[in-house]
């Protein structure tokens, strides 16, 4: 008689990995580390998934998705065939990772409101980060993949650092932000800032208090700052 699965195990394992993931990448992740994380037998493990790269294809489906777990009609959950995860982390990066503002900013040699245009070009960066922190961090740490790896580097961070690196030199062309020596260190330097308070924050060992919301505000203030031309200086504290 088959052993039974409780439903709610299902949402433990997928958490459970996913740290284990995040925190070793995929090579150093071994199935025995999870199962002793998740609090199972390796063989209970798998009852679950086939193999480690299963479990890497369950996680990468159900990361950042506020519904609950369901546990899947077929267990344990068959290895994707070759090419498959590529394609549907392609297809997810496809999907969220578009930017309308930086894009619309790219196609106009000024801005009629560079303060406003900026903000909603940092603005759709950190949430775009903030809305899929754990899948963007679970890919960066897991780009020792063999297929995952390549994919990563040409369709996860090589649009967006190149498309704001150039939105940097436009506007610098046209006078509306500050001049500077190296434009596309600049825009890296604005990236990663939203990066780390976005994101890579929640992995902090030892976080100070910050309130999201507010915390945000001030981040793509401070970003703006260091960008804008003539950028009046902020009045004194009363």
């Amino acid at each position: 008689m088959p052993r039974r699965i409780p439903p709610e195990r299902f949402g433990e394992l997928i958490r459970g990995a996913t740290d284990v993931f995040t925190a070793l990448g995929y090579q150093r992740t071994q199935m025995a580390g999870i199962a002793e994380a998740v609090g199972v037998s390796k063989a209970t493990l798998y009852l679950y998934v086939e193999s480690k790269e299963a479990l890497l294809w369950l996680c990468l489906n159900y990361a950042d998705r506020p519904e609950e777990f369901e546990k899947p009609e077929i267990l344990p959950v068959p290895t994707p065939a070759p090419g498959r995860m590529v394609e549907q982390v392609a297809s997810r990066i496809a999907d969220v990772a578009r930017f309308p503002a930086l894009s619309a900013a790219l196609r106009k040699p000024r801005a009629s409101d560079t303060r406003q245009e900026l903000h909603d070009v940092l603005n759709e960066l950190y949430t775009l980060l903030e809305d899929n922190c754990r899948a963007v961090r679970m890919l960066e740490r897991c780009s020792d993949h063999h297929e995952l790896g390549p994919l990563w580097q040409e369709l996860g961070r090589g649009p967006g650092r190149g498309d704001l690196a150039h939105y940097v030199e436009l506007r610098i062309r046209s006078g509306q932000f500050r001049q500077m020596e190296h434009p596309r260190l600049a825009s890296r330097i604005a990236l990663e800032t939203i990066a780390t308070w976005a994101m890579h924050i929640k992995w902090d060992q030892w976080p100070e208090p910050y309130e999201p919301v507010s915390t945000k505000a001030f981040v793509l203030e401070q970003v703006s700052r260091g960008l804008l031309a003539d950028e009046p200086p902020a009045a004194a504290p009363r």
